[in-house]
C-alpha cells in the first residue's frame, strides 16, 4: 500500500526442505525499489485452530535476510534476497489472471 510492500516468497533451503518466507514492511526506496527484512514464522497454529493463537513476534518470528524487489516495467523486475548468508536473484514476471489487466503505474 502506497510506499510500503507485502511479499511472500516459497522456495526451498538448501537441503531441499519447502521454505516459507515473507517481507512485511518493504519500503519503498528513493530508485523505486522495495527493500525489507526477510522473516521465517515458526510454531503457528492452523488458520481454523480453536482457540487460534495469534502470532507472538518475539516468539514466532525469526528475522532471516533482507528482499529487495525492483520492477524495470509494469510487468518485470528482480527479486533479491538473502536468507541465512546466502544471496539469490531471480528474474520475475506479472502472472496475467484476467481481461483486461490492470494498469500498474510507479
Amino acid at each position: 500500500e502506497d510506499d510500503i510492500l507485502f511479499a511472500t516468497l516459497f522456495t526451498y533451503d538448501s537441503s531441499g526442505h519447502d521454505l516459507w518466507l515473507f517481507m512485511s514492511r518493504g519500503m519503498r526506496q528513493a530508485a523505486g525499489s522495495y527493500l525489507g527484512d526477510l522473516y521465517i514464522a515458526s510454531g503457528m497454529p492452523a488458520f481454523d485452530a480453536q482457540p487460534f493463537t495469534p502470532l507472538d513476534p518475539s516468539r514466532n518470528l525469526r528475522t532471516v535476510g533482507t528482499m529487495r524487489l525492483s520492477f524495470s516495467s509494469g510487468t518485470a523486475g528482480t527479486l533479491t534476497y538473502s536468507y541465512d548468508g546466502t544471496t539469490v536473484v531471480k528474474s520475475i514476471v506479472r502472472d496475467e489472471f484476467s481481461s483486461p489487466l490492470p494498469a500498474c503505474s510507479s
